[in-house]
């Protein structure tokens, strides 16, 4: 539930993202009101990006599930004392999961991708 607090002159409000994480912002709102309807606008439109419905707010190219294996592959496994790993990687993970994409608040989809 979203909320409204008053804090060095200023309305802030808080809300759980798309993530799932609490997030907070000071706005330039008026009046208590309002703040809480921005708050709640806020939160349904993160709600919204939960379900799938809209958007997810993106800093950058999305990518694969098969791109994001390999960068972990080449930054974090090649460092590790044990070769099963990266052995247990490559027969685990089907090849239609790696066209998934993947990435924050997903949905699932990746999930549902490899289950198939």
């Amino acid at each position: 539930m979203a909320s409204v607090f008053r804090w060095k002159g200023a309305w802030n409000i808080k809300w759980r993202d798309a993530a799932g994480r609490w997030q907070s912002k000071r706005s330039s709102c008026e009046t208590k009101a309002e703040a809480k309807r921005l708050a709640i606008d806020l939160e349904k439109k993160a709600e919204r990006q939960r379900e799938g419905l809209e958007a997810l707010p993106g800093n950058g190219p999305r990518l694969t599930f098969g791109e994001l294996l390999e960068w972990w592959w080449k930054n974090y496994v090649r460092r590790l004392r044990s070769p099963t790993v990266g052995r247990f990687a490559e027969k685990h993970l089907k090849q239609e999961a790696r066209s998934a994409p993947f990435g924050r608040g997903d949905n699932g989809q990746t999930r549902r991708s490899a289950e198939q």
